[in-house]
């Protein structure tokens, strides 16, 4: 029983021991992994150490370097702490008290920036704020004149709040940015003189425009930022796909420059001429633009003038022939040169110029006789243009000086026939003027003592015996008044003239005769009044003349519409009717004397065609324009063009204001060719 339980104890201790030994490996093995892990971590934590060592080190150093930067920065530099109190400054900012004899010892920073600069109460203003920002930098002037940068900066270092300053000198810097801008002002003034516009643009925006780009563009009315797609609308349309083309092929570098002929909308001509540049690395374009506006108009007078001359010179009765004057080579012939060829042969006419040009007696017309199948004279005269290199010779046959000198002698036949029968009307006009007094003055009594006599038809014909008068009194006042101007003894009362109110009084008198035959007369202005300076009966006249054509070639039922309007000072008077009208191959000849439209068309009309040359001599002197619209069968416009000009300024003109006829009875001899119905 005792060995049992031995055994049994025995086996109980053989398996704890077995249980332990293997615990004890287990533990081992754990011991052994803990031992691993925790050397590992010991060499972390040893190459942990080394590197932050190394950090210290670096850091230290990178202080020391910022330190000894900061100490021997150019720029003042000094650090407070959040009280405002000083406590570090380096060389450069104690040089700078030192310059303005202040002692770093007690030494008061906000006092020494109210003492040192003008924006003394900004400066501290951003000192006490910048907690707040944590930077901050603000432009400042010092009392000395010097312009500096101040930058304020809020940091901790080492555990402790500080505020950093730096004072950056900047004087010279903002000297050289002001002339600068001064520079550009000019620069920009210069441009703006110019007269050439400059733009400076990229493909749609536009950096820069002076005031004659503006202007040739039509671009100032806009208050915004000028666009490239705003030139683009100012250039015609027939334009505008020449102009970006260019402007793309100058961008691709097809071309290093370009210049076009465009034209704006309204209608100024242009050279556009632009190329690149680059600024600030941007690829820019700069154009120039030239108004050649009165160059195109001067170029194309002068082709118009070229033309007319060649015109002229091709129709020139003498022979006109344009030479080389080295090799002798015809390079223009007119075609009566070319007549005259035909007639001496051009080897004669080569023998006479060489005569011509051997005795050098240029200008002047020297005699020549040419025996070719006839014998013939010409007179020749070379003129030497030197800046060009030729020579010009001219050639008359001498029978055409004949011919001209015949013409010249029957002009002065026609002339003097001419003159003799102006002088032989005003002559008759003298003659008849009396006994037409006579009847005049017979007619009146006769008229006024109607009642005596028994016939009923007493009226009708002295009212017929007057207009008579009244037709010969017409005639011969208006022979008279031709023969003045002609012979120059004509003069002018000039005086103040209402001539609205004139035309009114004028068409109110003659509305009656008007209505006499039907017609519907109505008057129209623009304006009121309007002074101007005539020779007042003169100017009535020239009206009632065209006015009473008006009524005289007007059937029944027609319309005479009378306008005053002015335009750029100039009164214009227009008469319009719905009368017969003129032909249109007489239109330019009813101011000639003694013409009038073919007296068919003028139905019961009487006149002898002096009236109108009247009109129109008594319109030169006064420098009046007339103007003359007709179609036949549909009526006529004539405008009667009054410059108001001042040219008598210096004339004797009193200050009265004319404005009335001085004698109605002008009316009823002015339209005493205008026949009425007698019968009632």
């Amino acid at each position: 029983m005792i060995l049992t339980d031995i055994v049994i104890l025995k086996q109980f201790i053989l398996d704890r021991i077995k249980k332990y030994t293997v615990q004890l490996r287990e533990n081992k093995k754990e011991l052994q992994l803990n031992k691993e892990y925790i050397e590992q971590w010991d060499t972390k934590i040893s190459q942990e150490y080394d590197l932050q060592s190394k950090y210290k080190d670096e850091i230290t150093n990178l202080n020391y370097k910022i330190n000894k930067s900061i100490e021997e920065a150019d720029m003042p530099i000094f650090i407070l702490d959040m009280n405002k109190e000083y406590i570090y400054s380096n060389q450069s900012f104690e040089t700078l008290i030192n310059q303005d004899k202040v002692k770093i010892d007690n030494f008061n920073m906000l006092s020494y920036i109210q003492k040192k600069f003008l924006d003394s109460e900004e400066i501290i203003n951003v000192i006490k704020d910048i907690t707040n920002k944590k930077h901050a930098n603000i432009t400042v002037k010092s009392k000395d004149n010097k312009i500096y940068r101040f930058i304020c900066t809020a940091d901790i270092i080492e555990e402790q709040s500080i505020i950093i300053c730096i004072l950056n000198d900047i004087t010279k810097s903002t000297v050289i940015q002001n002339k600068l801008k001064e520079s550009e002002e000019i620069y920009k003034k210069l441009m703006d003189i110019l007269n050439e516009g400059i733009i400076i643009h990229d493909e749609s925006d536009v950096s820069y425009i002076n005031s004659k780009a503006l202007d040739l563009f039509n671009l100032k009315e806009l208050n915004r930022n000028i666009k490239v797609e705003d030139i683009k609308k100012s250039i015609s349309k027939k334009y505008r796909h020449i102009f970006l083309a260019n402007l793309d092929a100058v961008k691709l570098g097809n071309k290093d420059k370009i210049t076009n002929k465009l034209e704006t909308k309204e209608g100024k001509t242009i050279e556009f001429i632009s190329t690149t540049l680059n600024i600030n690395e941007s690829k820019m374009f700069i154009s120039i633009v030239v108004d050649i506006t009165k160059l195109e108009n001067a170029i194309s007078d002068i082709e118009q003038s070229e033309k007319t001359y060649k015109l002229l010179l091709h129709t020139l009765p003498e022979g006109i022939m344009i030479i080389e004057s080295k090799s002798k080579k015809h390079n223009y012939l007119n075609e009566s040169m070319i007549g005259i060829l035909k007639n001496i042969g051009v080897e004669n006419l080569n023998d006479s110029i060489k005569k011509y040009i051997d005795e050098c007696q240029y200008g002047k017309f020297k005699k020549f006789t040419i025996n070719s199948r006839k014998k013939v004279d010409i007179a020749i005269a070379i003129i030497e243009r030197k800046e060009e290199g030729n020579l010009v010779v001219i050639v008359r046959e001498l029978d055409c000086e004949h011919k001209m000198q015949k013409i010249k002698e029957e002009l002065k036949n026609i002339s003097q026939k001419s003159k003799f029968k102006t002088e032989f009307l005003y002559n008759i006009v003298n003659d008849i003027k009396e006994p037409i007094n006579a009847i005049y003055t017979i007619n009146n009594i006769v008229y006024k003592n109607k009642e005596k006599y028994k016939s009923g038809y007493i009226e009708n014909y002295t009212r017929l015996l007057k207009q008579n008068c009244y037709r010969l009194i017409r005639l011969s006042n208006n022979i008279e008044e031709v023969n003045k101007i002609e012979n120059g003894k004509h003069n002018l009362d000039l005086r103040k003239c209402d001539i609205v109110k004139l035309v009114k009084q004028i068409v109110n008198i003659s509305q009656s005769y008007a209505e006499e035959k039907g017609i519907g007369m109505r008057f129209s202005s623009n304006i009121n009044k309007k002074i101007v300076i005539v020779d007042v009966e003169k100017i009535e006249k020239i009206i009632l003349n065209i006015l009473s054509n008006a009524i005289k070639f007007t059937d029944s039922k027609g319309k005479i519409d009378i306008n005053i309007n002015i335009e750029n000072e100039e009164v214009y008077i227009c008469v319009k009717d719905t009368g017969i009208g003129i032909p249109e191959d007489k239109i330019d000849t009813i101011f000639e004397s003694f013409e009038q439209v073919d007296r068919t068309l003028s139905r019961g009309a009487e006149g002898t065609g002096i009236g109108l040359y009247l009109v129109k001599k008594l319109s030169e002197i006064h420098n009046i324009k007339l103007d003359v619209e007709s179609k036949l069968g549909e009526g006529s416009e004539f405008k009667i063009i009054i410059n108001n000009d001042n040219k008598y300024v210096y004339a004797q003109i009193d200050d009265k204001i004319y404005s009335s006829l001085s004698d109605n009875e002008k009316i009823e001899i002015e339209f005493s060719d205008i026949y009425f119905d007698m019968s009632s």
